[in-house]
């Protein structure tokens, strides 16, 4: 990351693409947002800036993966660390309610220094509170609102 040139003075302040460097930049790993609150508009701002800088974008049905985190190549895939940045997009995120899964999840983005990460949890509905601000959930606090960062 150290070859890459942000160029955060040349993007508006409060702009979409100004928090994806900012993420890039300032090691902001992890965002939540709920389903009713993202635009399409939004994610292909996101996705197309990242894929401007030759970011990765993956995107990730949790809900298919329920059963089969663990052993799912892809997810474990893209969860390595690595010389390549990845943006993802977990989707269905309110499955995380199963605490072995988050706790699984939470291990595997929170326990050790991953800078070429960075997520945003998708969730349905309530969801949102009972996995990132009950202070028993695996994941409590371990995220940001991610519309917090940028003006619409």
């Amino acid at each position: 990351m150290s070859d890459t040139q942000w160029m955060f003075d040349d993007l508006p302040v409060g702009s979409i693409e100004r928090f994806v460097e900012g993420c890039w930049s300032l090691s902001m790993l992890r965002f939540h947002i709920e389903t009713n609150k993202i635009t399409p508009t939004i994610r292909k701002r996101i996705d197309d800036h990242n894929n401007m800088r030759n970011i990765s974008v993956l995107e990730f049905d949790l809900n298919t993966l329920v059963h089969t985190y663990r052993t799912d190549v892809s997810l474990n895939d893209a969860l390595e660390e690595k010389d390549e940045l990845v943006w993802l997009w977990f989707n269905n995120s309110q499955v995380l309610v199963d605490s072995n899964f988050a706790g699984w999840l939470r291990s595997r983005l929170t326990v050790r220094d991953i800078n070429n990460l960075r997520c945003v949890f998708i969730t349905e509905g309530d969801a949102v509170n009972s996995i990132f601000f009950d202070y028993s959930a695996p994941l409590y606090l371990a995220t940001n609102n991610l519309l917090k960062y940028f003006e619409l």
